[in-house]
């Protein structure tokens, strides 16, 4: 029986494929969720400004908010990194080299890592996005 689709139409309809599936591939990817945030918690300890580049805006506010702000006043990312690289103990982020693994993702470009802090082995969970083409730190549970 011959096929409904002529062999030349199913070889476009598989390059097509192919390269939607590869254009998404980043998003699709755990090992890419993992490295940003491996990348972020990286950039944070060393206060290199490069981490204001792997956090959504509204984990930003959320951060300095929570931590930093008095009176309403503003603080700029690399304001934010630098104060988040002077923490100590308990309230830094933990350690870059701590194990991490993403048992929840979804399709439409949202997961969670789960730390496994090198330092004292808790565990505390962060939500990336997939947003303007990378992945993000949008949140954590600490």
């Amino acid at each position: 029986m011959a096929s409904p689709f002529p062999s030349t139409k199913l070889a476009a309809v598989a390059v097509a494929a192919a390269a939607v599936l590869g254009a998404c591939g980043a998003q699709n990817s755990y090992e890419a969720a993992e490295d940003s945030l491996r990348q972020w918690l990286a950039a944070v300890e060393s206060g290199d400004e490069h981490a204001c580049d792997l956090v959504t805006r509204a984990y930003h506010d959320e951060l300095a908010r929570e931590n930093f702000v008095v009176g309403g006043d503003e603080i700029t990312c690399q304001e934010l990194v630098a104060r988040m690289a002077a923490l100590s103990g308990a309230e830094a982020m933990p350690p870059p080299d701590s194990d991490i693994e993403v048992p929840a993702w979804d399709p439409s470009g949202e997961a969670l890592a789960e730390v496994t802090r090198s330092d004292n082995d808790e565990v505390e969970d962060f939500w990336m996005v997939y947003q303007d083409g990378a992945w993000r730190v949008d949140g954590d549970e600490r």
